[in-house]
């Protein structure tokens, strides 16, 4: 049977990150537009703080609803948070900022450094594996996210040497650069959006060709416009939800789950995800109603059923090649 079809123009959420250094207006951006969105699809808005209750000083300007994190700042915490923004049905996210994730405590780089201490070597290389994982499930629950996502990202600081036209003169002027986040971050979002201290919002990626290249000076209504436009009512968005791997994975898999060794998976159309308390897990299956696994016979029982599932999986897609 070919893969081979038309492409189409699906509908999409929106996945954006800002950058840029602190005073930028990252955090303003970034509410007004979750705003504005949340308004045109009257959906719920829902923020992710980082930045010591940042967000909440600009809460008489914006409605939304808010989770503040603290130290550690683990790819895991961040997750957590977003699954309980996903449970009480909020479809608009900013998460202010993800930096902490990476080079926060309790972040990506501190993870690679406590492996390599626990491992006694002063080389890290085969500590990025603990890392690099982490990070990864981060990505994933990032974009996997089912609604609209806007997040921030701090930009490392550099002084540089200009010519002041007006004043005549050399003036020290500072500038953000690379976000603080992993190399090539940026590749995993739809709109990326430089900010720099006189509010400028320079697009330097995008998949919507409308606003290309443009310059929105202190963003406000019509960028928001140009982006409403070009993305979609969550209701209307059909969520990926991948093949059903192999029996055998599937089983050890859940086994660590289960077992606190993961934190969320997907697999096919099933969610995992290890609940607050370490000895169980909260799946959705079966009826479509979260259920606790929390002892061997209910593990047991819904392997069974897990199971069962791949196999008429497996049974679906024989029929298909037969019939193609």
């Amino acid at each position: 049977m070919s893969r081979i079809k038309k492409a189409e123009r699906k509908n999409i959420l929106l996945r954006m990150a800002l950058t840029g250094p602190s005073g930028s207006g990252k955090t303003w951006t970034a509410l007004d537009l979750a705003t504005r969105i949340g308004k045109n699809f009257d959906l719920k808005v829902g923020v992710i703080d980082t930045e010591r209750g940042s967000a909440s000083k600009y809460a008489e300007k914006f409605g939304f609803d808010v989770i503040e994190l603290v130290p550690p700042f683990s790819p895991d915490e961040y997750i957590r948070a977003m699954d309980e923004f996903v449970d009480g049905k909020y479809q608009v996210l900013v998460i202010d900022s993800t930096s902490h994730a990476w080079a926060g405590e309790g972040g990506v780089l501190e993870i690679v450094d406590n492996r390599a201490k626990q491992m006694k070597t002063a080389n890290t290389y085969a500590a990025w594996r603990d890392g690099t994982k982490a990070q990864n499930v981060f990505v994933n629950a990032l974009v996997s996210f089912p609604g609209h996502l806007i997040v921030t990202m701090r930009s490392k600081m550099a002084y540089v040497q200009e010519r002041d036209a007006k004043k005549g003169r050399t003036v020290i002027n500072k500038v953000g650069m690379e976000p603080v986040q992993r190399d090539g971050m940026e590749y995993e979002f739809d709109i990326v959006g430089d900010m720099d201290l006189d509010h400028n919002l320079v697009v330097s990626k995008t998949r919507n060709d409308a606003i290309a290249d443009k310059v929105f000076p202190r963003p406000g209504a019509g960028f928001a416009s140009e982006v409403c436009s070009w993305v979609s009512d969550p209701a209307d968005v059909e969520m990926p939800t991948g093949d059903l791997p192999p029996a055998e994975d599937m089983v050890k898999l859940l086994t660590r789950v289960v077992a606190g060794e993961e934190h969320c998976l997907k697999i096919g159309a099933f969610k995992l995800a290890k609940h607050r308390d370490n000895a169980r897990a909260k799946v959705l299956g079966r009826d479509g109603k979260p259920d606790i696994i929390d002892g061997p016979d209910k593990l047991n029982g819904y392997l069974t059923y897990l199971l069962d599932k791949v196999a008429e999986h497996k049974k679906a897609e024989a029929t298909k090649e037969e019939a193609a």
